[in-house]
């Protein structure tokens, strides 16, 4: 039960104190200074972090049906002293509930290089998910210039559209991130804060700008493709769909296709200049389609063009969603090289665990272990290279991290295609290094079986999960090794009885992979 209070404060009227969950919990506050638009929102907070499962820090915030926007400028006044304190502007499904839904973007500690994350809980009471906020250039971290940064989230409650967003002077907004999102229609907005540290430290900031506006429906355009997949010489359809929830109105809509491939047969007028296709379109009361078409070169080499083509496009507002990528997949899968259903105990005798116990009990493999690192376990010879495997594996526990590792030649050197905090990513370990090689977001459910597929052939690495191609990615530092499972379940995780573990695995095969003779057999696996 996280304690709550109704009152003003400024434009909010109630409080949470999320927590405890951890051996400490000092009770929060907001002190507002000023009125209206120069009101100050001195916030503090204790907490061990807004993140995993549950919450614990505090919370000032209000509630609004439909399609709002909140902005603020954070400053830190003092942290406390974890990199990880928190500071932002949230949205929340209920906001006394530790274990809400929620999206927020926030800004982190200003102690060691502060940045800005934007940060989600896609399920009540499942695990949270975040991605780092950049520049323009993609390697500068968005963070406080001196005097406090600006942050802003948006909520297109039509078209189940979360939007975060940043500013250094508080006019000219910067797209952070956005996520289709689904809430009930009545939901918290306001401020949180977490200190980040099981002690009772409260961190401090000064929250200013502070303004909860309503927002106008939008119209939202989401691409689709009749293909999965493409191969040099294919005819492709493209198909946008638009929604529009509210009147009829004009909208200029620009959609940038491949540059390699050639564009034909728009429709509705649209035009294609400079590699673009423009649209002015009336766009109708509720749903409409586009379409066009795009021709793949018949010489299309990937080694040299690239495996992805990426499409981008917007309304002017809001970037089109849906299908982005698709993917060349110039590979044919061949004979099963060997396989584990788990249902006999002794197979357990041909894996080698590199870190963690892991074991064969009641027809699955299960890996039993809390750590504060990684935890794998291989099998097969360390000359396998090019190899599809597959695996079917679900989490237990709310902080597991698992997947197939693949080219390992020791617990500091291989590949893992998985997942970590709510995202999807492929990891790259050499000589104890972790380099993020992909990542994308998708929530986990716990208990309920995913599949996981890689397909490595040469420095090329095709990326499934559950069916789906997700990314086909390069990179040649490791070039064979053993096949096996990733797992990392947090230190100090209760692993009960009844879970039998915190990860569970099934039905691993691996594939021999070869190099396609000619087009008709190149394959999406």
């Amino acid at each position: 039960m996280c304690p709550f209070a109704m009152a003003q404060y400024g434009i909010f009227d109630q409080t949470a104190d999320w927590g405890p969950r951890g051996s400490f919990k000092v009770e929060g506050s907001v002190e507002v200074v000023g009125t209206g638009a120069n009101a100050i929102y001195n916030m503090a907070g204790n907490g061990d972090d807004i993140w995993n499962n549950d919450d614990e820090g505090f919370f000032v915030y209000t509630e609004k049906s439909g399609s709002w926007r909140l902005s603020a400028k954070v400053y830190w006044e003092n942290p406390g002293g974890n990199d990880w304190a928190k500071i932002g502007v949230m949205m929340r499904e209920t906001g006394n509930s530790a274990t809400s839904r929620h999206y927020w973007i926030e800004l982190r500690g200003a102690g060691f290089g502060d940045r800005t994350d934007a940060q989600w809980r896609m399920t009540t009471g499942g695990g949270s998910g975040n991605t780092q906020i950049f520049q323009a250039d993609g390697s500068t971290n968005v963070s406080d210039p001196g005097d406090g940064l600006f942050l802003r989230i948006t909520r297109y409650a039509e078209i189940d559209l979360v939007v975060s967003e940043y500013s250094f002077d508080g006019s000219n907004w910067i797209f952070a991130h956005s996520q289709t999102m689904a809430f009930q229609d009545t939901i918290a907005w306001g401020l949180a804060i977490t200190n980040h540290d099981d002690n009772q430290v409260l961190a401090e900031a000064a929250v200013s700008n502070v303004k909860l506006e309503q927002v106008e429906s939008v119209v939202a355009v989401t691409r689709g493709f009749d293909v999965s997949s493409f191969l040099p010489g294919q005819t492709i359809n493209v198909t946008l769909n638009v929604s529009n929830p509210g009147a009829a109105k004009t909208v200029t809509l620009t959609e940038t296709p491949p540059a390699a491939f050639t564009v034909s047969n728009i429709s509705n007028g649209g035009t294609l200049s400079g590699g673009k296709i423009t649209w002015s379109y009336n766009a109708p009361s509720g749903p409409s389609t586009l379409n066009y078409q795009v021709d793949v070169p018949a010489n299309y080499n990937p080694s040299t063009t690239g495996y992805t083509a990426r499409w981008s496009g917007t309304d002017g507002t809001l970037d089109f969603v849906g299908k982005t990528n698709l993917f060349l997949i110039n590979v044919a899968v061949g004979d099963e090289l060997f396989s584990f259903d788990f249902e006999n105990a002794a197979q357990a005798d041909q894996w080698t665990d590199l870190a963690g116990f892991w074991d064969v009990e009641n027809g699955r493999f299960y890996e039993f272990l809390d750590a504060g690192g990684p935890l794998v376990t291989a099998t097969g010879g360390f000359d396998l290279a090019d190899v599809a495997i597959t695996v079917q594996g679900m989490g237990l526990v709310g902080d597991a991290d698992w997947g197939i590792a693949f080219r390992i030649t020791d617990l500091n050197n291989h590949y893992s295609w998985q997942f970590v905090n709510s995202l999807l990513a492929l990891i790259m370990y050499s000589g104890g290094a972790r380099t993020e090689l992909f990542t994308m977001a998708y929530p986990e459910e716990l208990n309920v079986w995913q599949e996981f597929k890689v397909i490595a052939k040469g420095n090329v690495f095709y990326l499934y999960f559950n069916g789906e191609v997700m990314a086909v990615v390069e990179n040649s530092t490791h070039a064979a090794g053993q096949v096996g499972f990733f797992g990392w379940v947090n230190a100090g995780t209760t692993i009960s009885v009844e879970q039998v573990g915190g990860i569970a695995f099934d039905n691993f095969v691996v594939f021999a992979v070869t190099t396609p003779t000619d087009v008709s057999q190149w394959s999406i696996y």
